[in-house]
């Protein structure tokens, strides 16, 4: 259960201890009184969007193993007048839809906050990590304050997906309502008073000029070698989780992970049957090499394709633009695909060597 606290707020920058290539997450504590009591924000339509593509103000990401202590939040938030992304709210509406799409375009674009409930579970799960995936390119896009991280327990987190001065909260230190009113508070404060909507800083500053020209040049994108790392740590999560499968058919895996870098190797009686490198770069536009049979003598440095992050065409969100030489088997061109679809590829394309080398 959460412990309650009394008028203070346990929460401040995260301190990262290194353990290996993993970090353990800590939030400080900083006191803070309470402010008015809550009460429910201004009536706003359920469906709809306002302020361009938002939809919602806050969006939730979770393992199930927690489903209890968020549904509270979430009926919590409710209460307050909040619009809320909360999985089971849309059973229905996405009955026989590829809801990871849908859920994508929400944590990537419609809600106002992103609030991942982090566990010793989120990361090991495809989806929440794949939620997480979707709404660090907007955080990065926004300049920050986008995620609100809320801790449960003491979690392993890469330090690419939480920087070490995030500040945090403790689920520990909140029951649901106090959270609710915590995150109540973040969203009147960007959407304005009750009878004030948010203004765009121009307007506030002088009406008049809001149409003065902006200078022709493309805007910033995020940083491509956070997101190359963050590509790296997802192709290497899949390859770990779904190379097991293989022991079916009686043949063994490894897959060795760090910060630059994913070895994968099938072996068969000992032997190795498939490798595949994956090596993260230091250039600007964050690129990973893939290697196809690094094992063998004299192919040491192959390259069969190179891959750099970019928006995904469908839904906007981290995708991979693949120039390939021979990676997956076909022509050599150049293929934009989510992290799960290149993975599925690659796969395909390993079950048709292995099947070649019996």
């Amino acid at each position: 259960m959460p412990r309650r606290n009394s008028g203070h707020t346990s929460y401040g920058p995260v301190n990262n201890s290194a353990i290996g290539d993993r970090n353990v997450v800590r939030g400080n504590s900083i006191g803070h009184g309470d402010p008015e009591p809550p009460g429910p924000l201004p009536h706003r339509p359920e469906t709809g969007r306002d302020d361009g593509e938002i939809e919602y103000d806050l969006a939730f990401s979770f393992a199930g193993e927690h489903r209890s202590y968020v549904e509270r939040t979430k009926l919590a938030c409710d209460r307050l007048g909040m619009r809320v992304f909360y999985d089971r709210d849309k059973t229905n509406e996405w009955w026989g839809r590829n809801f990871v799409a849908a859920q994508r375009l929400v944590y990537g674009r419609r809600t106002r906050y992103f609030v991942p409930f982090i566990s010793a579970e989120y990361f090991a799960k495809q989806v929440p990590s794949d939620e997480f995936e979707a709404a660090m390119w907007t955080g990065m896009e926004r300049g920050g304050g986008y995620i609100l991280p809320v801790l449960i327990g003491s979690p392993l987190v890469p330090a690419h997906r939480l920087h070490p001065h995030t500040g945090v909260l403790r689920a520990e230190d909140h029951t649901p309502e106090q959270l609710a009113t915590q995150l109540w508070r973040k969203v009147r404060s960007s959407t304005g008073s009750a009878h004030h909507p948010p203004r765009e800083i121009s307007e506030i500053i002088s009406p008049g000029l809001a149409d003065l020209p902006l200078p022709d040049l493309r805007p910033l994108e995020p940083d491509a070698r956070q997101q190359s790392a963050l590509l790296l740590d997802r192709l290497g999560s899949l390859l770990a989780r779904e190379l097991p499968r293989l022991r079916r058919v009686g043949l063994a895996e490894s897959v060795e992970r760090s910060e630059t870098a994913v070895v994968a190797r099938v072996t068969r009686h000992g032997r190795t049957v498939y490798a595949l490198d994956i090596d993260r770069t230091e250039q600007e536009d964050g690129t990973l090499l893939f290697g196809l049979d690094r094992h063998q003598p004299g192919n040491e440095a192959a390259v069969d394709a190179t891959a750099r992050p970019c928006r995904g065409e469908r839904d906007g969100t981290v995708a991979v633009l693949l120039s390939d030489r021979s990676l997956l088997g076909g022509e050599p061109g150049e293929l934009t695909l989510a992290t799960e679809e290149l993975l599925e590829r690659i796969w395909h394309q390993m079950i048709r060597r292995l099947e070649s080398r019996r």
